[in-house]
């Protein structure tokens, strides 16, 4: 039993050294494998990260190179900009010059039209100046021979010389009213000319260049000025010349209508009406000619729009007119019946 004991203990413990033997001998296996696989694994992760980073240096690289080329590109941008800004700005430049020049030509010629207009409206007039004229000098005239056949009969006694020469005076002080009034009005007025203009006052002035030369003419002119109708402002001697010129085309209107009626059985009336509301003054002129239909009621205020024959007008007269008038603010407008009136109305801003 001793034998077979120590004989079993002999075989178990080198049984069991041997298993352990095994043992140890596969955990070291199995360790080294475990080592093995493991460096295979940060070998791969390496190799991995490796891609990753020459991946990643390729991108920055690439995005580097766009960042640059995209530099590169603003910078030219930019100057190509200032560039432009430098060219836009220079032909700004010549492009204001030319349109203050092509501005001073166009007033140049707005004044040109202007004082043309005034010289065929006083030409048209002459002959009613010429006659406001000879009444005084007639009176002076007559005055003078009075004076003198008085002296001659010995009846020339202070009192009638006095009272004679007041009434030469003021014959004298008429002819110059109209000569300084014509020679005003035919001057070449600037724009800035703007002062507090009374319109039944220039409506007058303006009746007094014509009223003779339309009575000549079996014209009848009547007025209906309302008092107290206010001041508008502008430039006094073109209101003048616009009120004149609507006269104008009154007057050849009715003549045109009326050209094949006897006088006394005609009706050639031109009446002129101011009034006023809160923030206008009006002038209004109306005559009983020929009319315009509506057709050409639109055209009337173009440049060269004209139904006159050539030698009788330009068409520029109230294309002037309505640029005078725009020139102070203020509107000119037609109202007309074909063979029974036409109105012309301005209207100016009331201060």
């Amino acid at each position: 039993h001793e034998l077979y004991t120590g004989l079993k203990d002999s075989l178990f413990t080198d049984e069991s050294s041997q298993k352990i033997a095994e043992m140890q001998i596969k955990y070291e296996t199995e360790e080294k494998e475990k080592k093995i696989e493991l460096l295979k694994q940060e070998k791969e992760k390496n190799r991995i990260m490796n891609r990753y980073l020459v991946v990643i240096s390729a991108l920055i690289l690439v995005l580097l190179v766009m960042l640059y080329f995209l530099y590169i590109t603003k910078i030219r941008e930019i100057q190509q900009r200032k560039l432009n800004e430098a060219e836009i700005r220079r032909m700004n430049h010549t492009l204001e010059n030319r349109v203050l020049e092509e501005l001073k030509k166009r007033q140049e010629q707005q004044s040109l039209l202007i004082q043309k207009s005034k010289l065929e409206s006083l030409g048209r007039l002459s002959a009613g100046i010429a006659h406001e004229i000879n009444q005084p000098v007639t009176h002076l005239s007559l005055g003078i021979d009075n004076i003198l056949i008085r002296k001659n009969l010995n009846k020339l006694d202070d009192e009638y010389l006095e009272n004679k020469c007041n009434e030469l005076f003021e014959d004298i002080e008429r002819i110059r009213n109209i000569i300084d009034h014509i020679r005003t009005f035919s001057r070449d007025q600037e724009p800035s000319d703007l002062v507090q203009l009374n319109v039944n006052e220039t409506v007058n002035d303006s009746i007094n260049l014509i009223g003779t030369q339309y009575k000549s003419h079996n014209v009848i002119l009547k007025k209906q000025l309302s008092e107290n109708i206010g001041f508008t402002v502008g430039n006094k001697y073109k209101l003048e010349q616009v009120i004149l010129n609507l006269f104008s085309n009154a007057k050849d209107s009715l003549e045109e209508k009326y050209k094949n009626t006897a006088s006394s059985d005609s009706d050639k009336s031109i009446t002129v009406r101011t009034f006023s509301d809160d923030s206008y003054v009006f002038i209004e002129i109306t005559d009983t000619g020929n009319g315009i239909s509506k057709e050409l009621q639109q055209k009337v205020f173009d440049p060269f729009f004209t139904t006159k024959s050539i030698n009788e007008g330009t068409g520029l007269g109230l294309s002037i007119s309505y640029g005078i008038i725009r020139e102070m603010s203020g509107q000119i407008n037609v109202e007309s019946i074909e063979n029974e009136y036409t109105k012309m109305t301005i209207s100016l801003p009331k201060i």
